[in-house]
């Protein structure tokens, strides 16, 4: 039993060290303020539909930048107005740590960030790995050319997902697990209104960078979640993925899912390769049509090869 043990030890270490990679980055999602809690808006209560998007991600060893829009399309011959958010898990792990810290003085829902940074400066307790920064966020009409964008403000808002869950972290402000368990429950959005006329479609556009995740096998990681997107109406018409290798990563040094299975689970890129068009040794794009976000494409995942030794063939 003891070589059984350790396995299922390293498993459990792969795991923890996978966390680092859960970057908060994720697809718009729609957002209901007219409830208390504000709570996200069900499939079947808005008549818009996530056209399309196409998501640009430039790796690099440090940090990736990305840059994504998106068509929503109004199916509906009226107009229709609603609330889009975009869900930052980095906001969520600060907004977490503060009141484990001070849960007698929780921030208001809208712009507890901005609190956040003047009153207390900075994370009080374990900060998030994952930072988004040079956050930027537009908009324009479909039919309208990309020099017509304008920038798009936006407010900070915590939304629930289900019933009034905040975990109570006063014992143990640095538990991932916790952190983990609260995400269920809990967004945190950089969230806009947007308003479309009968059949119109906009489009949306942000743009940022975020620091990559790490684990014990010298992998380096990212994700982006297109599960978030699944509220809109109907399911996600197109996904154009580009992915630039920057930094002197090429091709060769992605892993993708074996087609054996393995001892444990090395994380692995998805798309897989079979999806993937290699336009060069740096530049790899794929395409997803008609999906609903889940499974293997609920996400965008990319894991080089392993660098440590027990993590090699």
């Amino acid at each position: 039993m003891p070589g059984r043990a350790l396995k299922l030890a390293f498993g459990a270490v792969l795991l923890a060290a996978l966390l680092p990679a859960a970057s908060a980055l994720a697809n718009d999602t729609t957002l209901n303020l007219s409830v208390y809690p504000p709570r996200p808006i069900g499939a079947s209560d808005l008549h818009v539909r996530m056209k399309s998007e196409h998501i640009t991600i430039h790796f690099g060893r440090e940090e990736s930048r990305v840059e994504v829009e998106f068509v929503f399309e109004n199916l509906a011959d009226y107009e229709a107005t609603a609330w889009v958010g975009f869900p930052d898990e980095d906001l969520l792990n600060r907004y977490l740590s503060f009141i484990a810290v001070d849960n007698s003085h929780e921030p208001s829902a809208w712009q507890f960030y901005n609190m956040w940074e003047d009153e207390f400066g900075g994370p009080a307790a374990d900060p998030a790995e994952s930072r988004i920064e040079d956050f930027k966020t537009w908009m324009r009409l479909a039919s309208e050319p990309e020099s017509s964008s304008v920038e798009l403000p936006y407010s900070i808002i915590r939304i629930e997902r289900t019933t009034s869950f905040v975990p109570d972290l006063t014992d143990f402000p640095n538990a991932k697990w916790e952190l983990q368990m609260a995400l269920n429950g809990l967004l945190v959005c950089r969230a806009f209104e947007l308003t479309w006329g009968p059949k119109q479609s906009l489009v949306v556009g942000h743009s940022y960078k975020t620091a990559n995740g790490a684990n014990v096998l010298g992998q380096v990681l990212f994700q982006y979640t297109l599960e978030t997107g699944g509220n809109w109406r109907g399911t996600i018409g197109r996904a154009d993925i580009d992915l630039y290798l920057e930094d002197g990563w090429q091709a060769s040094d992605l892993r993708f899912k074996e087609k054996q299975p393995q001892e444990y689970e090395i994380p692995f890129t998805v798309p897989d390769a079979s999806e993937f068009e290699q336009v060069s040794d740096t530049h790899l794009s794929a395409t997803w049509r008609d999906f609903e976000p889940q499974g293997e494409r609920g996400w965008i995942y990319i894991a080089t090869q392993p660098t440590y030794p027990g993590g090699q063939e």
